[in-house]
């Protein structure tokens, strides 16, 4: 949280070890969030829609890439990993969600998720919801959730551009109008094998073939490292060298 309170729009913050929160981080600037392979654990419990997830994303033009979020255990911590609200044109791109409820969710949101793996997440691994969501799901994504991507309540005007899932009616009592996009299934044609006469070295056939959250949230983290948690590298200097801030 203190280095997005520190940026400034445009720049790019790059995690420099993993971390561990007890409380969400409010994503409040257009700036691309960089995990640089590590993991953020969340590692606290919800307490209110002011810190239901990781990541709140409550600004327009953010990127959130290359990270593993862990929610730890989504049953009693009852947190999401990503969840904007009523936002523009945020990616997401590369990153796991894990032990969760959602994993990523877009609130009234639009923009693109790509290449994501979403794992053990109780609710859905992808939510789409509420009037004015509008999002893209590109690339190669995996899931272990039953529920691929989910939207609740398609008639508010949510729309999904999934060119490699197939939807269908969620089937759960009471919600006649929700919609469930599961991954179609490729079926890879196999290659004919051109049967071949036995040699005498092989002998004959012996027959063994065959919900909304609000910025308030501190963002506090803990680490047993000293080393910095994040680099600010600034995107606007025209020079070739980059003013670099050690948060």
């Amino acid at each position: 949280q203190d280095a997005i309170d520190a940026a400034t729009a445009g720049n790019v913050i790059r995690l420099e070890r993993n971390i561990v929160l007890t409380d969400d981080v409010d994503i409040t600037k257009p700036l691309t969030i960089d995990g640089n392979g590590k993991t953020i654990t969340a590692n606290f419990i919800k307490s209110g829609n002011d810190n239901n997830s990781a990541l709140s994303v409550l600004a327009n033009d953010v990127t959130i890439k290359n990270v593993t979020l862990d929610g730890v255990d989504p049953a009693t911590n009852q947190l999401h990993g990503i969840n904007a609200y009523m936002v523009q044109n945020l990616l997401v791109d590369g990153v796991t969600a894990k032990n969760f409820r959602t994993g990523i969710l877009y609130n009234g949101s639009t923009g693109t998720i790509q290449n994501v793996h979403t794992v053990n997440n109780i609710w859905h691994g992808i939510n789409i919801d509420k009037q004015g969501a509008d999002v893209n799901v590109l690339g190669d994504n995996t899931y272990t959730e039953p529920f691929n991507i989910y939207v609740d309540n398609d008639t508010v005007g949510v729309t999904v551009n999934a060119p490699a899932y197939e939807w269908s009616r969620s089937g759960l009592e009471g919600r006649d109008n929700d919609r469930v996009y599961r991954k179609k299934v490729v079926v890879t044609p196999e290659t004919p094998v051109t049967p071949t006469e036995p040699t005498a070295s092989q002998g004959g056939n012996n027959g063994s073939n065959g919900e909304v959250p609000v910025s308030g949230g501190s963002g506090a983290a803990s680490s047993s490292s000293d080393s910095e948690v994040a680099v600010v590298e600034s995107t606007t200097n025209t020079n070739e060298s980059k003013d670099t801030e050690v948060l």
